[in-house]
């Protein structure tokens, strides 16, 4: 709590620099009446500036409500096929769409119950493999394991089995999947070799049922971690429409090369951009009963490749990117006004509790 109170502090004493206090709430009013733009969103894209028109900020999708709103789209009885990671992945190949080779699961209900079981399936390891939470998000408690000779590796870093036990064990009720660990095409392993560095992808459905492109980026890893999240301290790295890398960002910071590879991150030409757009449009067409979706698509040597698919995706890229609503997304799209109620079964969970369904 406290931690959420000097956050919210320190964003308004950096608006200070552009707007005083007594603007800051009159602007909190009327962003609010105007955009339906909630006080974070406000202080996240940086509407305290002077750099963007009514009309451009109008664009941003925001975390708890703006003008454009497509997670209204998104009924909460479809959450558990997107959050529950095997549900996704079973989804996901019946509808007939690539996505990484699950080798077990590990778990109270899986096929790896056990220390022993799992000491056995990491003897005959003869790949890298990823174990992932199966309902867990921005990266957290994922874990590479390979296999260097007789030696375990996770993370690059020697380990034993009982290591991997040790990160599992806490958390079997949940569960974890074990996945074919996927392999970067040359120009994207080169960026950053340690993670596997992936395309997120949204895409909007509009009102006559056709699904765009609203925003795709590609997410780098950095600072040792094998994971590229944004949250992880990840790296946004712009993609242009030719699949050419334009300017890359850091914790709101710029880029022109990677902080540990060295590797340039501006000026790169990735092959794989446009390929993983248009598998993100295609699998979006095949799950049409939602309203917008966020991929997480790796370029791989055999082509693009699902990891992820978000229902609920963050809208803080935008920061970066600007806004997700181009101006064929907006005459497509409803408008929302301010203090509107929602629909209460086709919502962002976390859009206003008090108004979940029971």
């Amino acid at each position: 709590m406290f931690a959420k109170i000097a956050s919210r502090l320190t964003r308004i004493r950096e608006a200070a620099r552009f707007r005083s206090v007594p603007q800051q709430i009159v602007d909190l009013f009327t962003h609010k009446l105007r955009l339906n733009i909630a006080p974070y969103d406000y202080y996240a894209f940086e509407f305290y500036k002077s750099d963007k028109t009514w009309d451009e900020k109008s664009r941003y999708v925001g975390r708890h409500g703006s003008v454009y709103w497509p997670f209204e789209n998104n009924a909460l009885r479809y959450n558990a096929l997107f959050t529950n990671k095997y549900i996704e992945k079973l989804l996901l190949k019946g509808a007939g769409l690539p996505t990484a080779r699950l080798l077990a699961i590990v778990g109270d209900n899986g096929d790896i119950r056990g220390r022993e079981e799992l000491d056995e399936f990491l003897r005959h390891l003869r790949r890298d493999v990823v174990l992932k939470p199966v309902s867990g998000t921005h990266g957290k408690k994922v874990l590479v394991v390979s296999r260097s000779g007789n030696d375990l590796l996770a993370g690059g870093k020697p380990c034993t089995e009982r290591d991997v036990w040790d990160h599992v064990s806490g958390d079997l009720a949940r569960g974890f999947l074990v996945e074919e660990r996927l392999t970067n095409a040359p120009e994207i392993a080169a960026l950053y070799p340690s993670s596997l560095n992936t395309f997120r992808v949204v895409t909007i459905k509009t009102l006559d049922k056709r699904w765009c492109l609203a925003a795709a980026y590609l997410r780098v890893g950095a600072g040792g971690n094998v994971v590229d999240n944004i949250a992880a301290g990840g790296i946004l790295v712009r993609v242009d429409a030719d699949g050419r890398t334009c300017s890359a960002h850091r914790n709101g910071r710029s880029l022109e090369v990677h902080p540990d590879s060295g590797a340039p991150l501006v000026g790169v030409r990735l092959a794989g951009y446009r390929p993983a757009c248009d598998l993100a449009l295609e699998a979006s067409r095949k799950l049409g009963f939602v309203g917008t979706i966020g991929w997480d698509i790796a370029a791989t040597d055999l082509g693009p490749v699902i990891v992820e698919a978000n229902l609920w995706w963050t809208p803080s890229f935008q920061a970066a990117l600007g806004g997700a609503i181009s101006d064929e997304l907006a005459v497509s799209l409803p408008k929302h006004p301010p203090f509107k109620r929602w629909d209460r079964s086709m919502m962002h969970p976390k859009f206003d509790r008090r108004r979940r369904p029971n």
